[in-house]
């Protein structure tokens, strides 16, 4: 390591160039240096989200070491993320995510909450492994902090229209403007709709169109001491989800790709969501209180055929309100020149209403079974924590603890045309079966960190670090007999990590082992989402540098590196390691400035990973060696070319997927066929900004 360190501090004497710009993070829940932060984060600021193209939750999974994700079954609304290996695609109140995303300090709960349009946004966090302490509920695998522009003292109007392929058309516009020197207004709308890139033959038109619009209106209030932001938003988007074509080979007639469904069912996808936040800072001469109010409703509505066949074969729909509140307080402070501390108390409280129709055949033929359940999940969840934090010359000691108390309660009912008992039930009968239907769940999860920095230029860090997610049900589950119970979620991590800064380069490196008890993850399997725990051990690096060449060049890339398996007795239905884990992740890309011009490039590539976690040998035989629980992301090419012939004025030429590489995004079983959904194919667009 020290030969390493030698090498690269010799070679940025050669390259003399502009600095990089500080990059300043929240991850501890204080403003600090990247580069003195003891947690393995990435950052996109404004400026990166613009050149690389960013302009959806869902394209920062390939921005990201270790980061991966899909939009669920059926929809294009709902992303589930994976950090390190870890994450789940449930998207009901009976089973929570691995990874928390949070948006102006606000936790939200539901995945239809998650894919929305990143504009007007200030900077995007992505903190890998657990962050149990300072951010607490289903943090296992990491979080995911969105922070928006808050209103400024200066007048800003910013306008942009696109227009691209799909009959692809995009607007938004951003007002800002100052009352007085204390208060600032600031507004922002956007809205977008598309033309399908799928064919449905048998429906005669493309399919996976969708239009969407949102808006956001922020009021700031700023003096001295304190520091006021009121914000409220809303959005609706409207598409056909995700079409679903056979790659199992089972079914005939096959489509010839992807991009071909065969289904006559008429999918929809509709997701409405509204919410606030009122986030009150307080400075005094010792310490910076601060107060998180949220609130957030959700309402999703999904149709769907998950076959793709001309016949359905599983087809369900669901029809989810989701509504959620909490309130967190904050303090940060120093008790002496050498001790500081961040402590808090949080509340949240969730009740989600859903009701689920299915139609389910193992056969074009067979007899479809028709199952109707509706149920509620009530969810309040208390929470204390504190940091300190002890600086001993270039020593820095930290250690953490957060006590977390969760209460679930599950109310439920379902009616089917089997008339066999177990396909008729209601929360007594499951309760007659040992289901406990409500139930508390609490932990203590602590953290240690100890960091060294060697001088300005690097920095060495090791932590320990606990976590906990609360255990559920399996709410897909269609005969009562296959409801359980599933336990709490606990992971153990140990992390290193070297932070080197060159100036005009930074390099960053994590290196971890991670132990989980009862990970637990969803397997779509046979029409229902089961749910299977199992112990699990990962082990991986994940590396992202940028380095400034010139004034005209900044070339950047990231690699992340996964080794994860299941341990000791596991389900027999699950594979040996986990689902959406690659081995290697490499992301590269480069910014050339240019007069008036900027270009940007940016290449993804992902070694093979498993799809769903499901052993097809056991859950499928028919489908076993057939290539279909592994998948591969190609090279993915990214590019946009800017012309600025002035500040106020440019004009930006973009492709996403330039090459037009198919794979399989997602994936699910039933009887002897497979249904899965293409990634998103090539995309250009030109794009007309204007700054007044």
């Amino acid at each position: 390591m020290k030969k390493l360190l030698l090498i690269v501090l010799a070679f940025t004497q050669v390259a003399a160039a502009a600095e990089l710009q500080e990059v300043v993070v929240t991850a501890q829940r204080k403003a600090q240096n990247l580069q003195d932060v003891p947690v393995s984060v990435s950052v996109l600021t404004a400026e990166d989200l613009d050149s690389r193209q960013v302009d959806v939750v869902k394209q920062l999974l390939t921005n990201s070491p270790n980061l991966l994700g899909n939009n669920n079954l059926a929809t294009s609304t709902a992303l589930s993320v994976f950090i390190r290996g870890v994450g789940t695609t449930e998207n009901l109140a009976t089973a929570e995510t691995s990874v928390g995303v949070y948006v102006d300090g606000v936790y939200v709960a539901r995945q239809g909450f998650n894919n929305f349009a990143l504009h007007d946004v200030e900077s995007i966090e992505v903190l890998r492994g657990p962050q149990g302490v300072l951010y607490g509920r289903n943090t296992n695998g990491g979080a995911i902090k969105i922070n928006l522009n808050k209103p400024t003292f200066d007048s800003l109007m910013t306008n942009n229209v696109s227009y691209g392929a799909v009959d692809y058309i995009y607007g938004d516009s951003v007002i800002n403007t100052p009352v007085n020197e204390n208060l600032a207004v600031r507004f922002n709308l956007s809205a977008y709709q598309y033309d399908g890139f799928v064919t449905a033959p048998y429906l005669n038109r493309d399919v996976n169109d969708g239009d969407g619009r949102s808006g956001r209106l922020a009021v700031r209030y700023k003096d001295d001491r304190i520091d006021v932001n009121l914000s409220a938003d809303y959005s609706k988007v409207s598409t056909n989800g995700n079409f679903q074509v056979d790659i199992g080979g089972i079914l005939t007639p096959r489509p010839s790709d992807l991009f071909t469904t065969l289904s006559t069912f008429n999918a929809m996808n509709n997701n409405e969501t509204r919410g606030a936040v009122l986030n009150v800072t307080y400075n005094s001469d010792y310490f910076e209180l601060q107060s998180i109010t949220g609130y957030r409703k959700l309402n999703q509505f999904i149709s769907s055929d998950a076959s793709g066949q001309p016949v359905s074969l599983f087809t369900f729909y669901q029809d989810q309100q989701s509504e959620q509140a909490s309130q967190e307080v904050q303090v940060v402070g120093n008790v002496s020149n050498n001790l500081s501390y961040v402590g808090g108390v949080y509340f949240f409280k969730e009740n989600a209403d859903v009701y689920l129709y299915d139609i389910l055949r193992t056969a074009p033929t067979a007899n479809a079974l028709i199952a109707s359940k509706i149920f509620g999940v009530d969810i309040e969840n208390y929470a204390a924590y504190g940091q300190l934090e002890y600086v001993l010359n270039q020593f820095t000691f930290a250690a953490g603890l957060r006590y977390t108390s969760e209460d679930r309660d599950l109310r439920i009912i379902q009616t089917s045309n089997n008339p066999n008992p177990l396909f008729n039930f209601n929360t007594n009968a499951l309760n007659a079966r040992g289901v406990t239907t409500r139930k508390t769940y609490s932990d203590t999860t602590p953290r240690l960190s100890v960091s060294y920095k060697v001088n300005d230029n690097a920095f060495l860090y090791s932590s320990y670090t606990e976590g906990f997610r609360a255990g559920g049900w399996t709410g897909r589950a269609v005969r009562v007999d296959q409801f359980v119970n599933f336990n709490p979620e606990r992971v153990q991590t140990i992390e290193s990590g070297l932070k080197l800064n060159g100036g005009n380069w930074r390099l960053n490196t994590a290196v971890f082992n991670t132990k989980y008890t009862d990970l637990f993850n969803t397997l779509p399997i046979n029409g229902v989402f089961t749910v299977q725990t199992a112990n699990a051990k990962i082990e991986g690096l994940e590396t992202e540098g940028s380095w400034l060449v010139t004034d005209w060049l900044n070339v950047y890339g990231s690699v992340g590196l996964l080794d994860t398996k299941y341990t000791g007795n596991r389900p027999a239905n699950l594979a040996t390691e986990l689902q959406r884990a690659p081995g290697v992740q490499v992301k590269v890309g480069a910014k050339v400035m240019w007069g008036n011009l900027e270009w940007n490039v940016g290449a993804y590539d992902a070694s093979e990973y498993r799809l769903p976690p499901a052993n097809l040998a056991v859950t499928a035989p028919a489908l076993a060696g057939r290539g279909i629980e592994l998948t591969k992301v190609p090279v993915v090419v990214d590019t946009s070319l800017t012309w600025s012939p002035n500040r106020k004025l440019s004009l930006t030429l973009a492709c996403t997927n330039c090459f037009d590489r198919e794979f399989v995004e997602g994936a699910v079983y039933v009887g002897q066929w497979a249904g899965a959904w293409a990634g998103d194919s090539q995309m250009w667009s030109v794009t007309l900004t204007q700054q007044l």
